[in-house]
């Protein structure tokens, strides 16, 4: 339930709405009530660049052999918080410090792509969106995966990434009754209105 702000959410989870997204989501996002003339609308005190990445390095870098290094464990959890208040700045300086390790955390994103975790997911996305092209051959291997859930996640992804060379396996997905909404939603955002016919 969002109780307040606007949002900048897509149509579906758009203020003043009710939706159900894949298996686990749903949400109420009600509506503002209307603002009353001449009133500012609140603002929460941001943390400087500084802060944000002082707090990130006391979490997450650790002692290591020959100095310090970035704990992949710690930068992971980070990045699942939910980015309001102080951790809208924390949360994104956990994850560019996430990316700078590479493939480990391209590798981390996609073992949770089954996660019931909306918080982790976001961060799944954000991953997988970072490291782009390199992400799309394991996205596309996970289509043939046995877990429904992993099938039609990495269906949505690929059709984050905007990768239309894995519009026939994603079509193969509409055959089963609990990846079929998923495949559809991934062709449509792939502009594959053609492809299965």
């Amino acid at each position: 339930i969002d109780r307040v702000g606007k949002d900048l959410h897509g149509t579906r989870e758009a203020n003043g709405t009710v939706w159900t997204k894949e298996t686990y989501g749903a949400g109420i996002d009600l509506a503002d009530p209307p603002p009353v003339p001449g009133a500012k609308p609140p603002r929460r005190a941001a943390l400087t660049p500084e802060e944000a990445e002082k707090r990130v390095c006391d979490e997450a870098l650790v002692e290591a052999e020959g100095g310090k290094r970035w704990d992949l464990d710690k930068l992971w959890e980070i990045s699942c918080r939910w980015a309001v208040g102080e951790m809208a700045d924390v949360v994104p300086v956990a994850k560019k410090h996430l990316y700078t390790l590479g493939e480990p955390a391209l590798e981390r994103a996609l073992s949770r792509v089954a996660t019931r975790s909306g918080l982790e997911m976001r961060a799944v996305k954000d991953t997988v969106k970072h490291f782009g092209a390199k992400a799309v051959p394991p996205l596309v291997a996970m289509l043939e995966d046995e877990d429904a859930v992993t099938r039609s996640r990495a269906a949505s992804l690929l059709a984050d990434l905007g990768a239309k060379e894995a519009t026939p396996k994603i079509v193969a997905l509409l055959a089963g009754e609990r990846t079929r909404l998923g495949a559809l939603d991934a062709l449509a955002r792939l502009e594959a209105r053609d492809a299965w016919r």
